[in-house]
């Protein structure tokens, strides 16, 4: 989701915000359900700034993070949250830093990259403290847009541009980074089967518009097969076989469509209902979830679910227009799944974790 539909779906939260608080007044860490819930919210700041979270990682059962902001506007710093197995709780980033994080990876629960939207910069975890890791300064408003890791020496992060201009694709190697460009250079967000086969959203002439692929050596964009004007979102990696992606046509105003590579050719599968897409990931049973909204962007938000059968169903998130998920994160070794969002407050927000299945 683009950073200025994150701040109008939270602007325009306090429209419905009691009828929706009303509707997810759930006890906080609650775990009596296994179906969509709110699991955790928390508040940052004074009532009337709006929190969200914008990321989830899960790199273990008993470890995950949630990254986001504690005030809409972006003019505070970033905010995270940590799942220790048992419960949710805030987690202390280091100081000084502004703006938010937009994205997270993590190989392991010692080894966690994120970046942040609009303040250039790259933080690791190591499994004891955050340090930042890259810094750029270049002058304007210049994004980050997504981070790939797959271990402590092998970094992708992603600049593609979009709501303003990208800082490019770079790769850390354990000791440098490097810039890349040609096909690489418009990278928005990728998803990675091994060090050598890494499937991504590219700009070719305009924002996320084409896919690209890196096979160990170089990054080379895919033979197109969507329409003209198509507008990817998201793309998910599972198998050699497996590999799908969602977007919407005519500058993402037409209908859903997910594009699946079965490892020979791209088959084109519908999506029953008129939805923004914005996540997608494996269900761990040959299924997907989708994270989506209808349009507009302040409409409700949704979960949908794809079974292996081809089966679809849908379960909506919020009742108004306070955004729902934002991001979705399997949790390793369950059938389980973390969202990462917001719910309305009377006045504002808060940043919600929600969940799917026994996260315990």
């Amino acid at each position: 989701m683009s950073r200025f539909h994150r701040i109008a779906v939270l602007a325009g939260a306090v429209t419905s915000a009691v009828a929706l608080a009303a509707a997810i007044a759930v006890p906080a860490q609650a775990a009596s359900s296994t179906g969509w819930r709110v699991f955790y919210r928390h508040h940052y700041g004074a009532a009337s700034q709006y929190s969200a979270y914008y990321a989830v990682v899960a790199p273990s059962k008993g470890d995950a993070w949630a990254f986001g902001t504690g005030n809409a506007a972006f003019r505070g710093g970033p905010v995270a949250a940590r799942w220790n197995g048992a419960r949710w709780s805030p987690a202390s980033l280091p100081a000084g830093l502004t703006d938010v994080i937009e994205a997270a990876s993590a190989p392991s629960a010692s080894n966690l990259w994120a970046i942040s939207g609009l303040g250039q910069y790259v933080l690791h975890w190591n499994g004891k403290k955050w340090a930042v890791a890259k810094r750029w300064t270049a002058s304007g408003e210049n994004q980050l847009t997504g981070v790939t890791a797959l271990s402590a020496a092998n970094v992708w992060v992603f600049g593609g541009p979009g709501f303003t201009n990208g800082l490019g694709t770079w790769h850390y190697n354990g000791h440098n980074w490097a810039e890349l460009g040609g096909a690489a250079g418009g990278i928005e967000r990728a998803s990675a089967l091994s060090a050598s086969n890494i499937w991504a959203i590219g700009s070719a002439t305009a924002s996320s518009d084409s896919l690209v692929r890196y096979n160990g050596k170089r990054w080379a964009r895919v033979a197109a097969f969507a329409p003209k004007n198509f507008v990817f979102s998201d793309i998910a990696a599972i198998s050699r076989t497996n590999v799908w992606t969602v977007g919407q046509a005519s500058g993402g105003q037409g209908p859903t469509v997910a594009y699946h590579w079965n490892g020979t050719r791209w088959l084109k599968v519908t999506v029953p209902w008129k939805l923004a897409p914005l996540r997608v990931i494996s269900d761990g049973q040959g299924g997907l979830w989708f994270a989506a909204s209808a349009n507009p962007p302040t409409n409700p938000s949704w979960v949908l679910h794809r079974s292996q059968s081809g089966k679809w169903t849908r379960k909506r998130i919020s009742s108004g227009p306070a955004r729902g998920l934002d991001d979705l994160a399997a949790i390793p070794g369950t059938r389980a799944v973390w969202g990462a969002g917001a719910v309305a407050t009377k006045t504002a927000s808060d940043g919600a974790i929600f969940a799917y299945g026994s996260v315990r």
